[in-house]
C-alpha cells in the first residue's frame, strides 16, 4: 500500500487507486484551497 508524507501532518496509508487530492484531503485531513481564495473571476 502507498504511504503519502505530508509535511506538518505525518505519513498515511492510502489505496493505489485513491485520487492524490482526497488522499490530502480525507486521510491526511489537510485542507486544499484553491489558490483564488474563493475569489474567482
Amino acid at each position: 500500500m502507498p504511504e503519502l508524507e505530508v509535511e506538518g501532518a505525518g505519513t498515511f496509508d492510502v489505496d493505489e487507486d485513491r485520487r492524490l487530492v482526497l488522499a490530502i484531503e480525507e486521510d491526511a485531513g489537510v485542507d486544499i484551497m484553491h489558490q483564488c481564495g474563493s475569489h474567482a473571476h
